[in-house]
């Protein structure tokens, strides 16, 4: 569950005004999930905490 890298997203009324009056566009938006190369010692162990509480 939740949100997935790629996935996008509509924000209804959000986004650029129309040039011919006020209504508003949508507002798409785009996730990108970065995962780091390099994570410490900590950030493992952080990790592996979180994992064993979604068993």
């Amino acid at each position: 569950s939740g949100t997935q890298s790629g996935e996008i997203f509509r924000i209804r009324n959000a986004g650029v005004p129309s040039l011919r009056g006020g209504n508003r566009g949508h507002h798409l938006v785009k996730i990108r999930v970065v995962v780091p190369k390099n994570v410490s010692r900590r950030e493992k162990e952080l990790i592996m905490e979180l994992k064993n509480l979604e068993k």
